[in-house]
């Protein structure tokens, strides 16, 4: 029985708006980066990679057959902004 394997793995980048500068608190870095990993993990694409600057991240992560390309990266912008906006409340970075 003859078989396949498709495999893809997607470099995922996005800033913030205007470029603006935010993540200079590495609390802040290492909690987003740990987010992006399980909000990738549960949209069952495996992060290989999550990391960034301060003005944009990146993740690296496989995607699954059941999701595309779009739907995987506004789940992940929209689940990553909903955690910032209910971790970060106090600052209105997120609400630009």
């Amino acid at each position: 029985m003859a078989q396949s394997l498709n495999q893809f793995d997607l470099h995922v980048v996005f800033s913030t708006q205007g470029r603006r500068p935010f993540r200079q608190d590495p609390k802040c870095c290492t909690g987003l980066y740990e987010r992006l990993v399980k909000i990738s993990n549960e949209l069952g694409c495996p992060s290989l990679e999550a990391g960034g600057v301060a003005d944009h991240a990146h993740v690296l992560a496989r995607l699954s057959k059941a999701l595309s390309v779009s739907d995987y990266g506004t789940e992940l912008k929209r689940a990553t902004s909903a955690w910032g906006k209910a971790v970060f409340a106090s600052t209105e970075i997120f609400y630009q």
